[in-house]
């Protein structure tokens, strides 16, 4: 079976792996078309920020085994197969525990060229374009 014009072009793999002391790593492949950013901290100005933290290995706090015993795990994110076409997703909304949600009003600097170096989680941005800003973008409004 061939794959479609849109699937060639838009579809990427990820992998997750989850790692625990004293047992082998744990990984699991997942299908993507646009890779979802997270750009919340206050630490994450530009794209290359944003892709840095998807990819940084995080401690998974609380996580308990089947004998009810919590043990210590990281997991870590990596890109694994990259299409032609990357749609990067940028998320500005917030939810709160009480079930609203806010609109992250901050701006985002982006390459005019973007390289990742596949499977390694390294990132390589080339000559920073102006800063992406909400008037730079052709969106329907978006509500919560």
């Amino acid at each position: 079976r061939s794959l479609s014009f849109f699937t060639f072009s838009f579809f990427s793999l990820h992998r997750s792996v989850v790692y625990q002391q004293s047992s082998k790593e744990s990984a699991t492949l997942q299908p993507f078309f646009t890779l979802q950013l997270d750009i919340q901290s206050d630490k994450i100005r530009t794209v290359q920020d944003a892709l840095e933290s998807l990819v940084a290995r995080e401690s998974v706090q609380g996580y308990t085994t089947k004998t009810k015993q919590e043990v210590e795990i990281s997991r870590r994110v990596t890109l694994e197969e990259l299409p032609p076409v990357l749609v990067l997703h940028l998320k500005r909304f917030v939810y709160e525990k009480t079930g609203g949600c806010q609109k992250l009003i901050k701006n985002i600097e982006y390459p005019v060229d973007l390289e990742i170096s596949k499977g390694k989680g390294f990132f390589l941005l080339t000559e920073l374009s102006p800063v992406l800003e909400e008037d730079h973008v052709h969106t329907k409004e978006s509500t919560c």
